[in-house]
């Protein structure tokens, strides 16, 4: 091993101890005495530096050993514990392993004991110590402050310098990195080693930080191994070479690879048949003016591209479970054909069997996201292959590229299996929109949403046959109320010819039989209100069903006739159909199905609204996307029928509301104003804030709604008489009335024949 030596840093005066006292201070002879002294060690006076119940000042008086010093501080070391010292002005710097005696009067300066400093009454320089036993710490850990005032040794690679404040060291060893600043280098000085060298470094922890890291003297850099004098002069490490390193190492390694592509400003590479990845380094930029000042590599070319061939030197700091080079230069070396994507299921993905490389597979889509990351936004596709789990990533500056990809479609996509920091940890990569594309529908789809059709259809008419009971129970409660009429009636007429045979019996009891009637007659009384009750809510009851009856045998016929007359096709004449022919008739029975599975919904959510079983959940919500993202649902639910738009709302704040309520109340404003106007006619939505109310209108140039049905609106089933023969149960604005209610708001409308409709809806929402 070779140690740098500088004659200019010998010691002018080796064996003379220097005492300086100031402030009333006196000389003292070695080693005095420490009795008296309320402090007399460093660990004492660290803990009162950064003990905020020590407010009244201590006397204190200690020894250390001089680890590093400059013109404004002085780090002394006692066994494990350390001190900064204010230096005095006037007293010259002592030199490394000096041995001091410091006092001070100390108190509590901040609960940080990284910020204490000891301001000295008298410092007095014994001569010559031994420096204490270096502390060995991974090279990161000289950077976060636990070593703060430590003597420390720490053995890495070097991989650049700078001349910055004295020279700057970018050190790594195999988990990390960290630099090294040597304060007094001097200027006609170069570093006898090359870059790569593995070094050996001795100096004190000051605070925390990359300029934590300090040494006064080139003698403290220790060169275990040479450097190169040309960084791509290293070795040729094979691929599989590579892969057969057991365990993290910062020496530097060549290699000879591929560009596969790039992501999250890593490099995927391959050589022979081993994919890893390179961090690329980040040189410190040379100052033309400072001729001093060192660079470690030329600058990275900007033309790189898939399949073409370059030269990385780095440091494989992860090995396990895959291969990354850490703090890379690379060369280019010419261009080549890209690698072609390995055709891998999805397991290897999800498992990472294929990270870093370039793959093709296919899985079925379960859903996707997308957040916004910087100015970037990151879109993630979560899919399923052989009931395996995997994702997919997309990052692009507008977003949305991936918005169009249906849910349960089979996608074949190619990408870069890259690992992550946190679940999942692996994705797949993908470089573009076009890396990805549609098979269809995925068989297990299909199966999944047959069977969830067939039972929303035994569902609905299951539901149907429970109303049909409930409404038989109520009319066998109305003609139970009319036969108790009857009796009463009759009783009535009993009473009456009994009351006669009573005035000619007993006339002379006429005042009592007088008051007796009157009761009786107040009792008629009561008995003929309650009778005309119970018939206003047999003609309440009777007209509901009709109306029902009206509603679901004119909407249903039409879906149950086109379903009907489909799958009799398909069950006597399936052989002599197309394929177009029975795609047909499917999607018939599909879009039937879902018409009438939309209706029954509309009738169970009325149910659930009237028996109070739909709740107000409120939650923080951004306003602004929540009607954005209604819109572009219903311009996907009447297939763009009529453009909804939308008005800048301005900025609108945080708001608190139930979304799924917000969604029944607009989709339901917006089905009917698309339903009601002419195909390409502009539907206009805005919302502003008023205080503390949301104001939302919803306008139309549609049909318009008659006078004399503007107050029935809400009642079930009700539909205005120009509606013809459009499509509707008469039950999208009840439950928007509902909706609106449980926010307790308002709504308020606006409408004439042939003139169009104007809903105002008014929420307490800020």
């Amino acid at each position: 091993m070779k140690r740098h030596q500088n004659p200019g840093f010998s010691r002018a005066i080796a064996s003379a101890a220097l005492l300086l006292a100031f402030s009333g201070g006196r000389s003292e002879a070695a080693d005095p005495p420490l009795s008296g002294w309320a402090l007399t060690n460093v660990a004492q006076v660290n803990q009162v530096l950064s003990d905020p119940t020590q407010t009244n000042a201590l006397r204190a008086r200690f020894t250390g050993v001089v680890i590093y010093a400059d013109r404004s501080q002085t780090c002394v070391q006692e066994g494990a514990a350390g001190a900064i010292i204010q230096w005095p002005a006037r007293m010259p710097i002592p030199h490394l392993g000096d041995r001091l005696q410091v006092s001070a009067l100390v108190r509590f300066v901040s609960i940080d004991p990284l910020v204490g400093i000891v301001a000295p009454d008298a410092v007095e320089n014994l001569g010559p110590g031994v420096l204490p036993k270096p502390a060995t710490p991974k090279a990161p850990e000289t950077l976060f402050g636990k070593l703060h005032a430590r003597w420390v040794e720490v053995e890495g690679v070097v991989m650049q310098a700078q001349i910055e404040d004295g020279v700057q060291l970018h050190v790594t060893d195999s988990t990390g990195w960290t630099v090294a600043t040597i304060m007094n280098w001097p200027s006609a000085w170069a570093p006898t080693y090359s870059w790569g060298a593995r070094v050996r470094l001795r100096g004190a922890v000051i605070g925390r930080g990359q300029t934590a890291f300090r040494m006064i003297s080139p003698e403290q850099i220790t060169v275990i191994t040479p450097g190169l004098a040309e960084l791509f002069a290293a070795p040729l490490l094979a691929g599989d070479a590579l892969k057969a390193l057991s365990s993290p190492t910062p020496e530097r390694r060549r290699v000879r690879a591929t560009v596969v592509g790039r992501h999250d400003e890593f490099l995927y590479l391959r050589s022979g048949d081993v994919a890893f990845r390179a961090n690329l380094l980040a040189p410190w930029l040379p100052a033309a003016a400072d001729p001093l000042r060192l660079e470690l590599i030329a600058p990275l070319p900007p033309d790189l591209s898939p399949g073409d061939a370059v030269d990385v030197v780095g440091s494989p700091l992860r090995v396990d479970p895959y291969i990354a080079l850490s703090f890379c230069s690379l060369r280019k070396l010419g261009s080549n054909t890209p690698v072609e994507a390995q055709s891998v299921p999805a397991a290897n993905v999800a498992a990472g069997l294929s990270a870093n490389a370039s793959v093709r597979t296919q899985g079925v889509l379960r859903s996707r996201s997308q957040e916004h990351e910087g100015d970037r936004f990151l879109e993630t596709l979560e899919l399923e292959a052989d009931g395996v789990a995997f994702f997919a990533t997309l990052g692009s500056r507008r977003g949305g590229e991936l918005a169009g990809v249906p849910v349960g479609d089979l996608l074949e996509m190619s990408g870069i299996v890259t690992p992550t920091d946190s679940k999942p940890a692996y994705v797949l990569a993908l470089p573009s929109r076009a890396s990805l594309r549609s098979l269809g529908v995925a068989p297990s789809t299909t199966r999944e949403r047959n069977l969830r059709w067939a039972v929303i259809v035994l569902g609905v008419a299951g539901i149907a046959g429970i109303w049909i009971a409930w409404l038989g129970r109520n009319l066998r409660r109305v003609r139970e109320l009319a036969a108790e009429r009857a009796r009463a009636e009759a009783a009535v007429r009993e009473l009456n010819v009994t009351l006669e045979r009573r005035v000619q019996e007993r006339t002379a009891a006429l005042a009592s039989a007088n008051e007796r009637l009157n009761a009786e007659a107040a009792e008629r009384e009561k008995a003929r209100v309650e009778i005309s009750r119970a018939l206003s809510v047999e003609r309440d009851m009777n007209e509901l069903k009709t109306r029902f009856v009206s509603m679901v045998s004119h909407e249903f016929r039409t879906p149950l006739g086109i379903t009907m007359s489909a799958v009799e096709l398909l069950r006597h004449h399936l052989p002599l159909l197309d394929d177009a022919k029975r795609q047909e008739l499917f999607n018939d029975i599909f879009a039937s199905t879902r018409h009438m599975a939309g209706l029954m919904e509309q009738v169970l959510l009325l149910g659930r609204v009237e028996a109070g079983k739909l709740a107000y959940r409120p939650a923080p919500l951004d306003l602004t996307a929540v009607c954005e993202r209604l819109i572009d649902e219903s311009h996907s639910a009447t297939s763009r029928r009529c453009p909804i738009r939308m008005a800048p709302p301005g900025h609108l704040g945080e708001a608190c509301a139930d979304e799924s309520l917000l969604r029944h109340i607009f989709s339901n404003l917006f089905s009917n104003a698309v339903k009601y106007s002419a195909a390409g006619e502009p539907v206009d939505f805005s919302v502003r804030r008023e205080g503390s109310n949301a104001v939302f209108t919803v306008r139309d140039s549609g049909i318009g709604i008659p006078e004399a049905d503007l107050p029935k609106l809400f009642q079930a089933f009700h539909r205005a008489g120009n509606v013809g023969d459009t499509a509707g149960t008469g039950l999208g604005l009840v439950i928007v009335k509902r909706c609106v209610d449980l926010h307790n708001g308002r709504l308020e409308i606006r409408s004439a024949p042939g003139q169009g409709t104007t809903f105002t809806v008014v929420l307490p929402v800020f």
